[in-house]
């Protein structure tokens, strides 16, 4: 039941005097309507007593028969027209979210929302069990405004309860899914589209049923919710048609995009698996999420050259959400596939298009995008296939010119570029001093993004442009991720496909995993060989026990710039203690005592010529050691073997950048 604390009142002079609200608390569908819209006008009426005036309506039970069963005419149905009221008066509080966190007004709506969820659920079912033809033109947005209204108005009061009580209730997520998917999108081809006030609310409705971390239950409900919605959209499908309504508009409409772009990141940067998250990035959400930037980026270039400050103002808050979402995506996976997509579809060009609006960004913008562009993609460049891709990049841009604008940004911006390309040039020519090339892939699958050498991969016979590894992801793509309405369009030459982003880069370079490895020693022993003197001074520091030959190094590329350190090789230090006290290794009793000598011998000195390396690497959110021998590094000669002379195109653009740079 619902608790009112009654407060006094001053007869006529007061709007909501206390015989208006006790008929409305009698059922007078007028009086309610009266509260509620006196609410909307008048923060200053919202009141425990005001607003119990409404709540307490929904303490009774709802019908027992199927809402099917009940006239769709909802807001005229005398058994239901109270109901209808008093939630409408709730919808309007939400305008007010400074005048509804009282302790009591807190409370009293946390106690009466299993009894309002409960009447919500019953009345949205017989809404959207009609069929469309059924519906009044008062009916169309009446019901999901007020349903989405009154979830805003429990969801502001969660903010500042403790536990979430609506999004912890089960259907409560379903729900705001299938609002904003029924009443925020805006249908294709519609002849009568969604009115602005719904868009906008019901991207505020999922943005805030998501929460900061959403937990697999609240996602599995998003699933079910966009499921249950229809359209024939598939969740991604459903947030790039809102997503390209809201950007494409622009004026008012197109303030939310940035808040679409954070519904994607709860959607996707998750902490856990779920479907949900491989669903949206096999989507081509990545590219479509650049393409939209890029364009986005452009528009604070009216003239092509000259930068407005006024346009960079509008446009920040997309860019700024939808580049955090970028350098995020590139850690959820425990491969670097996602990395490899972002960069393919120009990841580093809209970084550049970015970069002659530093000046203008306050100082808090410019330090999270620097460090948003440092921290996701610099301890990437451990993996070949990473280097690869950005040295394909970079020369793209240094072959069109687009580096040029970098001049005209801030010094902070010139350093982060000037160590983007040292570190690509560096580790580039170390790849290129590894006997074996790596050839380049040519095909990814628009539906898994698997990627190969196009030996077996099938274009789709429509539009000739998108390929599949199989007949299954064939029929996938063409089914469930929207190729049936996206291959007119690229028939016509619109769009870009997964293979198209290949061919304007050339990158993906197809490397077998022994290459990869391979790669990572090389860097380790090349770069600590760079650091040589300073880890001897290390050892001699911090180990000045232990024998320089049984001191074993640490290379941390999980953060850039790498972390070296030294440890002592405890399975060295006890074998060469046991050698000067004479103990037999028992491992080798069945040897000769003769042979048995030699053995150790060889055996030490094997291990005295090999320096154990802990490398750690970044896969996904975790660290990944692996361990690998590098001979002689204490003696200087850790290097020895790598042919660093050996050129390419890329690289000789890399190291014409580097001179060229003005920093």
């Amino acid at each position: 039941m619902s608790k009112t604390t009654h407060r006094d009142t001053k007869g006529g002079k007061d709007a909501l005097a206390m015989k208006v609200l006790t008929a409305a608390r009698n059922g007078s569908s007028d009086a309610i309507m009266f509260v509620g819209r006196t609410l909307a006008k008048s923060k200053e009426s919202i009141t425990v007593e005001a607003v119990d005036a409404l709540l307490c309506h929904f303490e009774e039970s709802t019908p027992t028969f199927k809402p099917t069963e009940i006239t769709f005419d909802l807001h005229r149905d005398p058994a239901y027209k109270k109901h209808i009221a008093a939630l409408t008066g709730m919808s309007f509080l939400h305008c007010h979210e400074d005048a509804v966190w009282t302790e009591d007004l807190g409370l009293l709506m946390k106690t009466s929302w299993s009894d309002v969820f409960r009447w919500m659920e019953f009345l949205y079912a017989s809404y959207s069990s009609k069929k469309p033809s059924a519906l009044g033109n008062d009916d169309k947005e009446l019901l999901p405004h007020l349903m989405m209204g009154s979830l805003l108005t429990f969801l502001a009061v969660q903010k500042e309860i403790s536990p979430h009580f609506v999004t912890q209730t089960p259907g409560a997520i379903r729900m705001a899914t299938q609002l904003w998917m029924r009443e925020a999108l805006v249908p294709v081809n519609s002849a009568q589209p969604k009115s602005l006030s719904s868009i906008k609310e019901g991207t505020l409705l999922i943005y805030l049923a998501l929460g900061r971390d959403p937990t697999s239950q609240v996602l599995d409900e998003v699933v079910e919710g966009a499921n249950t919605a229809g359209l024939g959209l598939s969740m991604p499908a459903a947030w790039q048609a809102r997503f390209t309504s809201s950007f494409e508009a622009g004026g008012e409409l197109g303030r939310d995009t940035g808040m679409l772009a954070e519904v994607l990141t709860r959607l996707t940067i998750l902490e856990f698996p779920h479907p949900l998250q491989e669903d949206f990035l096999s989507h081509g959400t990545i590219p479509f999420i650049m393409d939209c930037l890029s364009a986005t980026a452009a528009r604070a270039f009216p003239d092509g050259r000259s930068l407005d400050p006024e346009i960079v103002d509008h446009i920040l808050p997309a860019i700024l959400p939808g580049f955090r979402f970028i350098c995020c995506v590139f850690h959820v996976a425990f491969d670097v596939q996602w990395l490899l997509q972002a960069i393919d579809a120009g990841f580093l060009d809209l970084f550049v298009k970015c970069t002659p609006m530093f000046p203008v960004f306050d100082k808090q913008v410019k330090e999270v995008l620097l460090a948003l562009f440092v921290e996701s993609l610099m301890p990437s460049l451990i993996h070949l296939p990473v280097v690869l891709a950005c040295a394909d990049a970079l020369k793209r841009l240094e072959d069109q010119n687009s580096t040029d604008s970098i001049q005209r940004s801030t010094p902070e911006v010139k350093r982060a570029w000037r160590l983007l390309v040292e570190t690509v040039a560096k580790r580039l020519k170390i790849s290129l001093a590894s006997a074996s090339q790596p050839f380049r892939r040519q095909f990814i699958c628009d539906t898994c993004c698997k990627t190969d050498d196009a030996s077996t991969f099938k274009l789709c016979a429509g539009c000739n442009k998108v390929a599949y590894c199989s007949k299954e992801c064939q029929v996938k793509g063409w089914k469930e991720r929207g190729h049936r309405l996206q291959c007119k369009a690229l028939k016509k030459g619109e769009g870009v496909t997964g293979k198209e982003l290949l061919k304007r880069s050339h990158t993906r370079a197809a490397v077998s995993s022994t290459q990869i490895d391979l790669f990572v020693r090389d860097v380790a022993r090349a770069e600590a060989h760079e650091r040589l003197e300073e880890l001897r001074g290390m050892a001699g520091e911090h180990l000045p026990d232990v024998h320089i030959e049984d001191v074993g190094v640490i290379a941390d590329y999980s953060e850039f710039p790498p972390v070296f350190e030294v440890f002592a090789r405890l399975e060295c230090i006890q074998a060469r203690e046991a050698r000067e006290r004479g103990v037999v290794d028992e491992s080798n009793d069945d040897l000769l005592p003769s042979s048995q000598e030699d053995c150790d011998d060889k055996i030490l000195e094997a291990e005295e010529a090999s320096v154990k390396f802990e490398v750690l690497i970044r896969r996904g959110t975790s660290k990944y050691g692996r361990n690998v021998e590098i001979s002689k590094f204490w003696e200087g000669l850790g290097s020895v073997g790598l042919q660093l002379e050996h050129r390419s195109n890329e690289l000789t653009v890399l190291e014409k950048m580097l001179n060229e740079c003005n920093i």
